[in-house]
């Protein structure tokens, strides 16, 4: 565990490594306990040890300074060299992960859909898609919202996982759509795990309007 505790270290230094090392922390710990076995077919990509949503905001309350800490976070996680090490701890030695936007009730975008990552190449691929990207600007905050969205994505999947995680990133609370919290409620009961990644950074005169979220 001696490489987590070196990701945790982070928190102190500057906010892309800082919201890098939580997103490697939340990746990690989501392959946790994963066991081993061999009667598994190696072939058969439809099977991953992980289902993971990156449910990422960009709703005006994003500075742009904001949403490039959010984004370059990701990318850094997936760059990091221990990742490859996390995905092959697995069962079955990959996961399947898409990145999803959300802003208002209406508006959920996929910009990158399911991709299989099997180990460092495909990290590195997938950092470069996201990395690529340009970044988007929504209205509203809908976590509601992103939320259903993304139960809809499981659902469609089209794979079988023993761990489906959405991971939330964003600065502000739910302020759109439906109320959240029966949302939430029917996700855990159906085993699905939610991280929450919060991004608030200083700006100018202070901090952003919903820092008093903490």
């Amino acid at each position: 565990m001696d490489y987590l505790v070196q990701i945790a270290r982070c928190a102190g230094a500057r906010p892309v490594l800082r919201l890098t090392g939580v997103c490697l922390l939340t990746l990690f710990f989501a392959m946790a306990s994963q066991a081993h076995s061999t009667d598994r077919s190696a072939d058969d990509l439809a099977e991953v040890d992980l289902q993971l949503i990156l449910a990422v905001d960009v709703s005006p309350s994003m500075s742009k300074v904001e949403q490039r800490v959010q984004r370059d976070g990701y990318v850094g996680a997936f760059r990091h060299a221990d990742i490859a090490r996390a995905i092959k701890s697995g069962e079955r030695g990959r996961i399947a992960v898409l990145y999803l936007e959300w802003a208002g009730p209406r508006q959920q975008t996929v910009v990158l859909p399911w991709t299989i990552v099997k180990g460092s190449e495909d990290a590195l691929n997938l950092a470069d898609e996201l990395a690529a990207l340009p970044l988007t600007e929504g209205r509203g905050t809908s976590i509601s919202g992103a939320l259903s969205a993304a139960n809809a994505l499981f659902a469609k999947s089209g794979l079988r996982s023993p761990r489906r995680v959405i991971d939330v990133s964003g600065d502000g609370p739910n302020n759109a759509g439906a109320i959240l919290g029966p949302i939430r409620q029917v996700l855990l009961a159906e085993g699905v795990t939610i991280n929450g990644l919060p991004v608030a950074l200083p700006r100018a005169g202070g901090v952003g309007g919903f820092a008093m979220y903490d």
